[in-house]
């Protein structure tokens, strides 16, 4: 089926001249052999979420990224492919807050210089780097971050026109990104994060968090 497609930049070095260049590229980027994966995985994500996740993701997190309260999570599925968004326990739903932006421009011009051609997998992340700014109407701003070392396979346009996806239904179709991490550095990229039984035992999920959410987490 068509993709959607974008352009966006990424930086490049020049090996030779050890100069960076700005490249035009297309966001999401899929390469071929991953292309199904990504499409099975959001299918399934897409579906009843208590089954589906039980049975095709284990739930890692990431937790006070860079500042208190910044809580991701971390999903990874069966194929290898980490979905990742906002924690239930963040602090962007410590009340009802209106969403009025959620802004990607920061991942199109903050990416890490990636040595040799550019990646075919997508942008190369690591735990810090930026991927988006959510913007409230009361004035408040959250940073979402990479949490994960690895390529942004897809990031969720969705979300661009409607950012409240974020409070709706927040780790289904307002997920942030798609990302995945070399497979020799998996077992490294998991050991980093916090298990489901080990976010649970320090964090409380906000009672702004939907319902469905809320009985999932305690499960």
């Amino acid at each position: 089926r068509p993709l959607r497609k974008e352009m966006a930049t990424e930086m490049e070095i020049d090996t030779e001249t050890e100069t960076l260049t700005e490249l035009e590229l297309e966001l999401p980027i899929f390469p071929v052999d991953n292309m199904k994966e990504v499409e099975e995985a959001m299918h399934e994500f897409s579906q009843d979420q208590q089954s589906v996740t039980d049975r095709y993701y284990t739930r890692y997190y990431a937790t006070d990224i860079k500042l208190p309260g910044n809580d991701h999570f971390v999903y990874l599925h069966s194929n290898k492919l980490f979905l990742l968004g906002v924690a239930p326990s963040h602090s962007l739903f410590e009340k009802k807050r209106e969403i009025i932006k959620v802004d990607y421009e920061i991942t199109k011009k903050n990416v890490n210089k990636v040595q040799g051609k550019r990646k075919k997998g997508g942008i190369w992340i690591d735990p810090m780097s930026t991927l988006c700014n959510i913007v409230c109407s009361d004035g408040s701003e959250f940073m979402m971050y990479g949490a994960v070392r690895g390529h942004l396979i897809e990031i969720n346009h969705r979300l661009v026109t409607q950012p409240q996806l974020l409070f709706e239904k927040p780790e289904t179709e307002g997920y942030i990104a798609i990302l995945k991490a070399k497979t020799q550095d998996l077992d490294k990229v998991v050991s980093k994060l916090k298990t489901r039984d080990e976010y649970l035992s320090t964090r409380t999920p906000s009672l702004t968090q939907p319902a469905d959410t809320l009985q999932n987490e305690a499960l």
